[in-house]
């Protein structure tokens, strides 16, 4: 869906930490024909990117795997255009698969404050969903 929202000028990093993943990935955007989808190995610590242009970083229930978060944004951050973005659709901790561990538990107010520490701030809330929260942050 994201290949197609880019259309065939726009770009989609899909970036995972496992080779099997980003390998399905790449086959799965090869066989729907998604020439516009790069799959990337990422590390645990940074997306690896391979390009410093990127106007939409967006983590999708991710952000609670990474063991790492503040450091990890960071280098996301590094990635993004002045004017990037960052969006973020994670679980409500008390709502989420997760709600009996901490350590996978991410709030919106602590996403909040990593990326205030980063130069960004709020610009969007968007409630699609009852389960998860979905914020954007911008420079």
């Amino acid at each position: 869906p994201l290949a197609k929202a880019v259309a065939a000028r726009g770009k989609v990093y899909a970036v995972d930490i496992d080779q099997g993943l980003v390998d399905h990935v790449a086959q799965r955007a090869k066989e729907a024909k998604a020439d516009n989808v790069q799959a990337v190995l990422g590390s645990f610590t940074d997306p690896k990117l391979p390009q410093r242009n990127v106007d939409v970083a967006f983590i999708f229930d991710v952000l609670h795997h990474i063991e790492n978060r503040t450091e990890y944004l960071k280098n996301l951050a590094t990635y993004l255009k002045p004017t990037g973005r960052i969006a973020i659709i994670d679980f409500h901790p008390e709502l989420g698969p997760h709600k009996d561990d901490p350590s996978l538990q991410v709030k919106r107010d602590e996403a909040t404050a990593w990326l205030a520490a980063l130069g960004f701030k709020k610009t969007e809330e968007h409630p699609l969903y009852t389960d998860k929260w979905y914020m954007v942050y911008s420079r």
